[in-house]
């Protein structure tokens, strides 16, 4: 008896399944949590997702994940910057003003040339000092 091994199709390619409305925010965040494992990039999409809807903490858990998922993957020190300027944007919104300043400054330790974490850093200074210099005699 011989047993064919051949399968009796091919899958081609032909594109994106799903892309999210980019009006509905909720639509993407659900494309994103009903995934089993989501990765770094996708943890951090979801953090970018939960931070435009002021969700901090659930942003930050997010990026907690991403920085785990980083861990079983090899991650481009570019892409470990960005999730974490997002944990220091998280941070800020938390008002956990030192977590934030540190993250993005290791942020740009990986990539000098991320522009929002040193626009988010540079703000984060000008705000220490106003508020130095309000406060002074």
């Amino acid at each position: 008896m011989t047993v064919s091994t051949a399968v009796p199709y091919t899958l081609t390619r032909v594109g994106v399944i799903m892309t999210p409305d980019p009006t509905d925010p909720q639509e993407a965040e659900g494309v994103l949590t009903e995934a089993e494992v989501l990765g770094a990039a996708g943890y951090r999409a979801l953090a970018f997702l939960l931070l435009r809807e002021d969700r901090a903490e659930e942003a930050l858990r997010a990026t907690d994940r991403g920085i785990e998922a980083e861990h079983l993957q090899s991650v481009a020190p570019v892409d470990r910057a960005k999730l974490l300027t997002l944990r220091g944007s998280a941070f800020a919104k938390l008002q956990r003003r030192a977590e934030a300043a540190e993250a993005w400054r290791s942020a740009l330790e990986l990539d000098p040339g991320n522009a929002g974490a040193r626009e988010a850093l540079d703000a984060h200074r000008k705000a220490a000092d106003g508020g130095a210099a309000e406060s002074a005699p």
